[in-house]
């Protein structure tokens, strides 16, 4: 008897065990699908915004559409982000990511064209900047929740200016400074505060080399080199022209 009823125990827990499993089963293939579904709509949306289909007021949707979805799916890879649209890139530096979506200029022109930027941190995601300008050129990490921006803006079509920030991370909150000195520039350097943009004369100004951590930046500006380095204020200090970088 006790026999019987140890064989119906077993039965009856591997009747729940199944049950148990196949639930599981089901919950993660809808899941999966769900999860499919929203990027086939992502990538929908991406594709008609590429092509210009979209109207201003849809674009944050989509902005926070894709953040929705990244803060959802936590082991999405980066070439699956970047699968949704050929003008998204993704920039990562230890455990943080920059999405940047730059319109196709084709359609909204090369100084015309947007750009938006999403953060990602610990499965949180915080919009970093929109109907911008600002392409990224490089991130560094300098400390546990610091990190560095480097980028190009390339608004207006005849120069183009550089940004160098801070993005600091203090739980849910994300603090974004600038890192120039701009009481003391180079002669012919112009920085304009509301943009927080460094330019140069009537030239372009573009990133040839970070190097040293992000402590030296060489420069090339008009025609010539500069040098940019971190002072211990924390803050880029534009040289005089720039020669030679000792080894």
């Amino acid at each position: 008897m006790r026999g019987f009823v140890f064989q119906k125990m077993k039965k009856t827990l591997a009747v729940i065990l199944f049950i148990c499993i196949s639930a599981i089963g089901v919950y993660f293939y809808f899941n999966s699908n769900q999860e499919k579904e929203q990027a086939i709509n992502i990538q929908t949306l991406f594709s008609k915004w590429d092509k210009g289909e979209v109207k201003d007021s849809e674009k944050a949707d989509i902005m926070n559409a894709l953040a929705e979805s990244v803060s959802k799916n936590p082991q999405i890879t980066i070439k699956e982000i970047e699968a949704l649209s050929n003008y998204i890139s993704v920039f990562e530096a230890d455990n943080l990511r920059v999405i940047q979506y730059i319109e196709n200029p084709e359609f909204y022109g090369s100084s015309g064209r947007e750009s938006y930027h999403l953060v990602v941190h610990n499965n949180q995601t915080k919009m970093l900047g929109s109907k911008g300008s600002m392409r990224i050129e490089e991130i560094i990490k300098r400390d546990e929740h610091l990190y560095y921006v480097y980028a190009t803006d390339y608004r207006v079509s005849n120069i183009t200016g550089i940004q160098i920030f801070s993005i600091e991370l203090d739980g849910r909150t994300l603090n974004r400074h600038s890192l120039f000195n701009k009481e003391v520039l180079a002669e012919k350097f112009v920085y304009d505060d509301k943009s927080e943009i460094l330019y140069y004369e009537n030239g372009h100004v573009y990133f040839k080399e970070i190097r040293d951590n992000g402590n030296n930046i060489l420069i090339f500006a008009g025609d010539t080199d500069f040098i940019m380095q971190l002072s211990e204020d924390g803050f880029y200090l534009v040289t005089p022209v720039f020669e030679k970088i000792t080894e």
